[in-house]
């Protein structure tokens, strides 16, 4: 679908924008209606189209100048990249929505929806349709389909990389195709073990249910035989089912969905931010017991995102660095010593 199709959507989030007006809203203000409100609006669309490349970047951009302010027309300075505020709080971020991804999340729970109710009308009439003679993660579509056919497609991507096999009696997982180990890295076996004819799960089996240990060293190579040994099998050999590997009663949330799709983006991975460390480091700043306002300011200051002398000079914005305060010190020293001994520096100003 085309960028004018959703036209309405953005003037919908750009007049609740003009009717609060940022300069009514303290940091905390804006926190709350960006996730409650701006990032809401467009939440029933997502779940059932995929809102086209340029209109997510556009109300990602609405996103970002109404956080960080705009002045008779023209935005102020973003003295953060939008990719670093979509991270999750724990991470160093404020855990703002990336649409697009948000998008693949949302219309994920709709292809999931068809994987695990194979019998309902929806899903007999899209098997019909599109799918006669295979199941939804296998089967590789033509170009030519509805939008919300294609919408469901765009979801399903990610199902395809979050969803692993619970392994019953075998028969419908495939060995060396299927997602079926579970370890955070590949689901499939790394490699064979010299020449293997064998194709399905079930070949691995003892006729009691459990794995046929000797067989199971003998194909794979030992990272792939631990692992999979340590899979419970079941004794009334149950029918295979997929799950959803991210929680570990294997059910699809769109946040757990929306949390790989940041990872697998290379926008949340794992950091100098994410180490014990860091991470004690932000759970002392959204924990502590004050205003949202003022836990703002201390990740702004934590993350280096106030508008201080230094950075200013940086963009380009001012001639000198040195801080307004001493008059000798930078103002990444001045700031570090204001947040340390508040009093003293008062009384320098005074």
């Amino acid at each position: 679908m085309n960028k004018g199709k959703f036209q309405s959507l953005q003037e919908k989030i750009w007049k609740r924008i003009i009717m609060w007006g940022e300069n009514y809203l303290s940091s905390g203000g804006k926190e709350i209606m960006l996730k409650a409100v701006i990032q809401a609006i467009p939440v029933y669309v997502m779940s059932i189209f995929k809102l086209p490349d340029s209109t997510c970047e556009d109300l990602n951009k609405l996103a970002r100048n109404f956080w960080w302010g705009a002045e008779q027309g023209k935005r102020k300075t973003h003295w953060r990249a939008w990719k670093y505020l979509t991270k999750a709080k724990q991470y160093g971020g404020l855990g703002f929505k990336d649409f697009k991804l948000f998008n693949q999340a949302l219309l994920a729970r709709q292809a999931w929806r068809l994987i695990v109710n194979p019998d309902s009308l929806c899903a007999r009439v899209l098997k019909a349709k599109y799918f006669p003679n295979g199941t939804l993660v296998d089967t590789c579509f033509s170009g030519n389909a509805s939008p919300g056919w294609r919408a469901i497609e765009f979801g399903l991507e990610l199902i395809k990389k979050g969803c692993i096999w619970r392994v019953g009696n075998g028969q419908s997982v495939r060995i060396w195709r299927d997602p079926w180990i579970p370890r955070d890295h590949s689901r499939r076996p790394i490699a064979r073990k010299g020449n293997c004819r064998m194709k399905w799960v079930s070949e691995l089996l003892g006729p009691d249910g459990v794995w046929d240990v000797q067989k199971v060293n003998r194909v794979f190579l030992p990272c792939d035989a631990e692992e999979i040994l340590r899979i419970r099998t079941s004794m009334r050999q149950d029918e295979d089912f997929l799950a959803w590997h991210l929680d570990k009663m294997g059910r699809f949330y769109v946040r757990s969905a929306y949390k790989s799709a940041m990872s697998l983006a290379n926008m949340d991975e794992s950091s100098s931010s994410s180490d014990d460390k860091s991470r004690k480091m932000w759970d002392l700043i959204w924990k502590c017991e004050v205003p949202q306002k003022v836990k703002i300011f201390m990740w702004k200051a934590a993350t280096n995102s106030l508008a201080t002398m230094e950075n200013k000079k940086r963009r380009k914005l001012e001639q000198s660095e040195i801080c307004c305060i001493c008059g000798t010190a930078t103002c990444q020293s001045a700031l570090s010593e204001i947040l340390q001994d508040p009093p003293g520096c008062l009384n320098k100003l005074s």
